[in-house]
């Protein structure tokens, strides 16, 4: 359901006046919350699929804001657990990997 919702959204961008991947997020994303034909839940799941999938290009095509990790002053008291740790924080593409 959730990805037939965002190609039938997707299938109404303007190229023209939606020239970028945020401007055409924005778009589906409206176009997905005023679609009468969904209840609330499937539009919960439609924009939390929508999100990932946002949030996956942003990745790939190295798109959008920079950050930066800044590690706390929190230990584990053991070197080699908090060194394996900032490792995989900095080696890790999306939160969910």
């Amino acid at each position: 359901m959730s990805a037939a919702a965002i190609n039938r959204a997707s299938a109404l961008i303007d190229y023209n006046i939606y020239d970028d991947t945020h401007k055409q997020y924005k778009f589906v994303q409206k176009t997905i919350l005023a679609d009468k034909s969904l209840t609330k839940d499937e539009k919960t799941k439609t924009i939390r699929r929508l999100n990932e999938d946002y949030d996956r290009s942003k990745i790939v095509d190295n798109d959008g804001e920079r950050r930066i990790s800044k590690f706390s002053d929190w230990t584990s008291e053991n070197n080699d657990i908090d060194n394996l740790i900032q490792k995989c924080q900095t080696e890790t593409l999306v939160p969910d990997m």
